[in-house]
């Protein structure tokens, strides 16, 4: 599965693993910095992924378990909490 937006594409491969790249600009990747990815990274945070999604400044990820994991931008609530995380 690849999914992709103005500030960051994400590829899911079948083994659950997440890669990812681009802007990056509010912590939308999830590797624990807000610096652009230029070359695809793995996202050592996040593992047994089953699917996932990004916005414009945040990025969802279902683990095989039905637990939600999110990361970048909560500015419009779009985390799913009263939070800012960045995983």
């Amino acid at each position: 599965q690849i999914v992709s937006t103005n500030s960051c594409t994400l590829y899911l491969n079948q083994k659950g693993q997440v890669f990812g790249k681009g802007k990056n600009e509010f912590g939308e990747l999830g590797v624990g910095h807000n610096n652009a990815v230029k070359d695809w990274v793995r996202l050592n945070s996040v593992e047994n992924i089953i699917a996932l999604d990004c916005g414009i400044a945040h990025a969802m990820f279902l683990r095989n378990d039905g637990k939600v994991l999110t990361c970048g931008s909560n500015k419009s609530g779009q985390l799913v909490c009263h939070c800012n995380v960045t995983l």
